[in-house]
């Protein structure tokens, strides 16, 4: 059934298809020669009447145009506005489109539409005036820039969908390419216009030109511009820093204001972070690149502007972690602050030991020697360590706390060095001051290590070697102790000279050795106590009097044939002398017990048979646990006229008593130094 029913409808079909072909070819039959005239006066009505339209557009187009310009005004109305203009643009197109095969209606159209480019371009210079000034804007009127913004993300879609459009013309071989070049110059100038990219570029140039006023100038011309009387000279770093620091402040007005207009897919904080980052470091590049026209105190308040005002401002505003830290784009500026700084520290430190060996010692409250070489050095490197430790930068501070530490050991060996060479020149109260002075040196020492504990890692801090510098700085004590002492005995000296001579026999009334403990007294008692620590005036005393009993025994030596029997009296009266200044210095028990011990080395030179000169060796053995045998093999070669097989028995003896002798015992008696006894003989 359904295939009859099927076959029915075929034959229905046919049957209409052979009446409409009936009915075409009697129609042609009537037309007859017309045929032709009917077919152009049909296209000529069509034609008509999209004339007839396009002519309703074109007188539209005016009114439309007026309107837009007036509206225009109001940035209230800027969406209606775009709305407005692209359905101008969209007539435009749509005309063209329908005359796309006439290329003189085609021209004469676009002619007619340029007004609508026009009004176009006006539009968009509207647009992006408002982006340019969107930052004050955003305070006042932020609604216009979240209309621009609207309108950025309509043309955003709409660049999608012209994307989509124009790749599907492509595959179909390119409908647009029948237009005349005139007609292809009238459509929009980009089917994608991109004003997302436009926008994003005009807020780049906006923010370029806020940085225009920070750019510095050259450098080397403004620092070299002589004041006027009476005006100060023009800084052209700290007006660039003060720039900044107002362009810093607007990103606050950002984050506040304009960041919320923007759509949050668009991370428009984090642009804008970047930007001002961006030419901050251009700025500071500039710097760089013209180090050498700038002072140190302009280096230094840029160093320090960066660590202490920008990246602490972008710390507090959440932006710190936009770059690297912009302080590394100053490597330069640094590297020349150091070289600047080592030198200026060079020749401070000259200028002051210069004028230092001068000036009269001053007394603290308690009465000690000082002078302000110590003070005006370590003043001076603190504040420079003041200056850099704002950077938090720890390469600089580090490097310049090298500078401060080769100054500190040049400083050491200047001084060496003068108390060495030239303590002849140098006042004795200056020698004590120089005592104190250096104690100072390494209190001061020990705080600039703790001070740079805190700035900076262990690592660097090691590689500074303050420690080490600080125990140099000590040794400059030994020094002055020493240069005072040759003070002394230059004073002394003569009378030592007259030992064992006819007159150190002869003179009853005023004995040699009277004078000098008297001299030594005077220098102790009203020269030196309470003018340096009492450690340092024990040391002093210690100094001189090992000395005294050095010389002693060394002018014994030298005049040995002048010591006999009838010299005994003076001999005894001497270490009477020598008793009762060890004993005021000392005490009684250690002043016995010098004594005793230069008896020892009297006897040891004086004596020229084994069995006293081992006794006076074992004595000395038990009374001194730091007896060297080193230091009697010194003295016994010194006695020509001991033979070397005598000198080596007596040698053997004593090495065989201090191997048997207890070492353990502490000794709380005045312990000289036997070597240094050997050095001075």
């Amino acid at each position: 059934a359904a295939l009859q029913q099927s076959s029915t409808l075929v034959s229905q079909v046919q049957s209409s298809f052979r009446s409409v072909d009936t009915s075409c070819t009697h129609c042609q039959q009537l037309f007859g020669d017309h045929y032709e005239l009917i077919r152009e006066v049909d296209r000529a009505r069509r034609n008509l009447y999209i004339t007839r339209r396009v002519a309703m557009r074109l007188l539209e187009i005016p009114n439309a145009v007026r309107e837009i310009r007036i509206d225009l005004q109001d940035d209230r109305k800027l969406l209606d506005v775009h709305k407005k203009i692209r359905q101008l643009e969209n007539a435009r197109h749509a005309v063209l489109l329908q005359v796309w095969d006439h290329e003189r209606e085609v021209g004469i159209l676009c002619e007619k539409f340029r007004i609508v480019d026009s009004l176009s371009e006006q539009f968009e210079l509207r647009l992006w005036a408002i982006v340019e000034n969107s930052l004050e804007l955003s305070q006042s009127h932020p609604w216009a820039i979240v209309k621009v913004l609207q309108i950025v993300e309509r043309e955003e879609l709409a660049d999608q969908q012209a994307f989509a459009l124009s790749r599907g013309i492509a595959r179909q071989g390119g409908e647009f390419s029948h237009f005349s070049s005139d007609a292809r110059q009238s459509q929009p100038k980009q089917l994608i216009r991109g004003y997302q990219g436009i926008c994003l570029k005009t807020l780049q140039a906006s923010i370029a030109s806020r940085f225009e006023s920070a750019m510095p100038g050259m450098l080397s011309e403004l620092n070299a511009v002589v004041p006027a009387k009476g005006e100060e000279a023009p800084d052209e770093v700290a007006r660039v820093l003060q720039v900044l620091r107002r362009r810093l402040a607007e990103l606050q007005l950002i984050k506040e204001h304009l960041v919320p207009c923007f759509p949050p897919r668009y991370d428009s904080w984090n642009f804008f972070v970047r930007e001002y980052r961006r030419h901050i470091a251009l700025v500071l590049e500039s710097f760089s690149a013209q180090a050498n026209d700038l002072i140190p105190r302009q280096i230094l308040s840029i160093v320090q502007w960066v660590p202490c005002i920008c990246e602490r401002y972008l710390q507090r505003m959440g932006a710190s972690d936009a770059g690297p830290p912009l302080i590394e784009l100053l490597s330069n500026l640094m590297d020349i602050y150091q070289n600047s700084i080592k030198s200026l520290l060079m020749d401070w430190a000259g200028r002051i030991v210069t004028t230092d060996k001068k000036q009269q010692p001053l007394e603290d409250r308690t009465g000690l020697y000082y002078t302000d070489a110590p003070s005006n050095l370590f003043q001076f490197i603190n504040q420079q360590l003041n200056f850099v430790e704002l950077t938090l930068y720890q390469p600089f501070i580090s490097g310049v706390l090298q500078e401060c530490c080769r100054v500190l050991t040049n400083f050491q060996m200047t001084f060496m060095e003068l108390l060495k060479n030239s303590w002849v020149s140098l006042s004795y109260p200056y020698l004590l001051a120089c005592i104190n002075n250096f104690h100072s040196c390494r209190a001061r020492t020990e705080s600039l290590t703790d001070r740079a504990r805190e700035l900076l890692d262990a690592e660097l801090v090691e590689d500074l070697c303050l420690v080490e510098i600080g125990k140099s700085l000590e040794r400059v004590c030994d020094r002055a102790s020493w240069a005072a002492e040759q003070v002394i005995f230059r004073d002394v000296e003569p009378a030592l000279r007259k030992l064992f001579t006819k007159e150190w026999q002869t003179e009853e009334d005023n004995p040699i050795m009277e004078a000098i403990v008297d001299t030594l007294e005077d220098y102790f008692t009203n020269d030196t106590e309470g003018c340096i620590a009492q450690a340092d005036l024990l040391e002093l005393k210690k100094r001189c009097i090992d000395r005294l009993v050095a010389s002693y025994i060394s002018e014994m030596l030298t005049r040995k044939n002048q010591f006999k029997k009838k010299s005994t009296p003076r001999f005894q009266t001497d270490l009477r002398l020598i008793r009762k200044l060890a004993s005021s210095c000392f005490g009684k028990q250690t002043g016995d017990t010098m004594v005793m011990i230069l008896l020892n080395l009297v006897s040891i030179v004086v004596l020229e048979d084994f069995t006293g000169v081992s006794q006076h060796v074992e004595s000395l053995v038990t009374r001194n646990k730091d007896f060297s045998v080193d230091a009697i093999e010194s003295l016994l070669g010194m006695c020509k006229h001991h033979k070397k097989s005598f000198v080596k028995k007596v040698l053997q003896h004593a090495n065989t008593l201090v191997q048997r002798d207890s070492r353990g015992q502490a000794s709380n008696y005045y312990n000289p130094t036997y070597p240094y006894f050997t050095q001075r003989l």
